[in-house]
């Protein structure tokens, strides 16, 4: 190990991630759930065929490219999903003394959202979910030149435009990565600075929007049709503040009160917060808000297995979704939201937190635009994958705020 060390340095997470990787892909079963449909489709469809009356015509390509050719779907994603580990860490700042720890911590949990929340089968989630996110996280490597005052190349220009066209093949990612940049533009006008590539890509991911919304709109038999009609009949009955409602009240539906991938992901970064306020906080203060989140995810969790429990939710478990406003949920939810903002504050220190409320605020906008669909529901856990993310970015950011105050 010692040798490996010497000779990759703090890469070396991302190298033992991709040999487990090519080993691991070998064996996944690529027969089930969406997997086999599409397997189906494309050993009898031609690729024009396969995409007609798709609204994600570049990730359906790659669908059908390794639907219908399984072997280079084992080849390529170990690199996709080391490649995906390597840019998430480089795009957090880490102390040098911190880095391979770091790296170990990044190349080990990102196999939780990336390889293990595949609710649609293995290709049709990693296509979808991981290789948008991929793109959108080598933008953000880019972009982070910017705010170092690096200059960006041209090349890099030229390779975003691809990147952005796969990025808004994921409608959540389009529309937050649209937001981020366009604060971006915001926040360089007002310190009296020109960055092109935030005004490229603001433009760039407005026409990916635009192009989405024409390809789920449009036409008799469209997307938003089909899937009002088979899953939320009432969906287009809703007003714009119900359907935020719907985004905001699902999610933490899923997070708190639903175990399965969300709410294991949420119970573990709410535990890491209180087990980082129990290590680096005298104050009972502190230390009560950073149980708080935990324990009434716990206990939430452990009651949803009561059949009367559910707190005025109706029609959720329904093939047929429905909708409804229930109050007593967020009587739980506001004060959770307050103690996770306030042990971040304490843990992280100022700078550190508004860049963690960044991330939680990003993730919860890219959850809660699924409120604008009609599978806002029938999606599943793999619309949780951006939040997945960002819970181990920010647990990596304690980690090492952890491992500074250690040493101090």
């Amino acid at each position: 190990m010692s040798v490996l060390k010497n000779k990759f340095g703090n890469n070396l997470p991302f190298v033992v991630l991709l040999a487990a990787a090519f080993a691991v892909h070998l064996f996944l079963p690529l027969n089930w759930a969406d997997d086999s449909i599409f397997a189906n489709n494309a050993a009898n469809y031609t690729l024009a065929k396969f995409l007609s009356h798709s609204a994600r015509p570049i990730s359906d390509a790659f669908t059908y490219i390794f639907a219908k050719w399984h072997f280079l779907w084992r080849i390529v994603n170990p690199f996709v999903l080391t490649a995906f580990a390597f840019f998430l860490a480089k795009l957090i700042p880490v102390k040098d003394e911190n880095r391979l720890k770091i790296n170990w911590f990044f190349a080990v949990s990102v196999v939780y959202p990336c390889m293990a929340v595949v609710d649609a089968g293995f290709i049709a989630t990693t296509v979808n979910y991981m290789y948008p996110c991929l793109c959108a996280l080598i933008i953000l490597n880019i972009l982070k030149k910017a705010f170092e005052g690096k200059k960006i190349a041209f090349w890099q220009y030229l390779i975003s435009i691809p990147l952005t066209a796969y990025a808004t093949n994921m409608q959540q990612l389009g529309a937050v990565m649209f937001l981020v940049f366009v604060c971006c533009v915001i926040y360089f006008a007002a310190t009296k600075r020109f960055v092109l590539y935030t005004l490229f890509e603001s433009l760039l991911f407005l026409g990916g929007i635009a192009f989405a919304l024409y390809l789920n709109t449009v036409g008799e038999n469209n997307r938003m049709v089909r899937e009002t009609a088979r899953y939320f009949p009432e969906f287009l009955e809703l007003n714009v503040f119900q359907k935020a409602e719907l985004g905001f009240s699902s999610t933490f539906y899923n997070l708190m009160m639903y175990p399965h991938f969300s709410y294991a992901a949420f119970l573990a970064f709410t535990g890491f917060i209180c087990f980082c306020s129990f290590k680096n906080s005298e104050k009972a203060a502190e230390k009560l808000a950073g149980t708080l989140p935990v324990t009434a995810t716990a206990v939430l969790g452990a009651l949803s297995f009561v059949p009367s429990f559910s707190l005025g939710y109706k029609g959720y478990s329904l093939d047929k979704a429905v909708y409804n406003f229930a109050v007593i949920p967020y009587l739980i939810y506001i004060p959770v939201i307050a103690a996770i903002l306030f042990s971040l504050y304490k843990l992280l220190g100022k700078t550190k937190f508004l860049a963690a409320f960044a991330l939680l605020f990003v993730a919860l906008t890219a959850r809660m635009i699924m409120g604008f669909s009609p599978t806002v529901w029938a999606s599943g856990q793999r619309t949780f994958f951006i939040m997945f993310i960002t819970f181990i970015a920010i647990s990596a950011m304690l980690i090492d705020t952890f491992k500074d105050r250690k040493n101090a």
